[in-house]
């Protein structure tokens, strides 16, 4: 109980702190602004994109797996390593805002490679049962399955991965941002250059926004 006490403190401290800065206000009313303007036009594309034809690849990764519903572990630690992440850094406000800024251009660029690469899923898909992506994507109208290159979920957890300070927690997120690419590849949820290529985006993106913030001068400009 103390521990909690002590963390929710050190939070109201840091956030406080923060927020004295006229310059950190600014960069947060920018991120979030940024942040709800590129998760709609990912949200617009990938809709879009779930209307069309696209290719069906040869897989040779997919053919020695087995199609199994393992939709539950993914939801699982997918969701889980994200709150993780986010609980995690709760007590670094510019470590946050700077995190917030990443997953905004991470989505955005998903949405532009998605669209310049029209894919069908692998033929032997086992629909992936996620009411969260589902509701937040189109409201649950029909399924979502043409998100394809790059992948979301690997590319989203290796991105916490990055971002996280705490060695415990960033091991933890290590090991998850392993294991779900193999649970969406069993379901044959994405193919394997889905897969391989997500944390190439994800630590680009990083390295990016890194740069930029040094580069400016900014308030954020701390690397992580």
């Amino acid at each position: 109980m103390m521990l909690f006490k002590k963390f929710l403190d050190t939070i109201v401290t840091s956030w406080s702190n923060a927020l004295a800065s006229k310059l950190f206000q600014k960069q947060m009313l920018v991120t979030l602004f940024f942040f709800i303007a590129c998760f709609v036009v990912s949200v617009y594309f990938i809709d879009r994109c779930e209307l069309r034809n696209g290719h069906v690849l040869h897989d040779v990764i997919l053919d020695m797996l087995p199609h199994k519903d393992v939709s539950t572990y993914i939801f699982i630690l997918t969701y889980g390593g994200i709150l993780l992440a986010i609980a995690s850094s709760l007590s670094a406000p510019h470590l946050l805002i700077k995190g917030f800024q990443m997953y905004a251009i991470l989505l955005l660029m998903r949405a532009v490679f998605i669209a310049l690469f029209p894919l069908n899923p692998p033929q032997e898909m086992v629909l992936l049962q996620d009411k969260i992506g589902s509701f937040l994507l189109n409201g649950q109208q029909y399924p979502i399955t043409k998100d394809l290159f790059f992948s979301g979920h690997t590319s989203t957890l290796f991105l916490m991965f990055l971002i996280t300070q705490q060695k415990k927690v960033k091991a933890t997120l290590l090991t998850i941002s392993i294991i779900v690419p193999i649970l969406l590849l069993v379901q044959h949820v994405h193919y394997t250059i889905d897969i391989l290529a997500a944390p190439v985006f994800s630590y680009a993106i990083f390295s990016f926004v890194n740069v930029a913030h040094q580069k400016a001068g900014s308030i954020l400009s701390k690397p992580i």
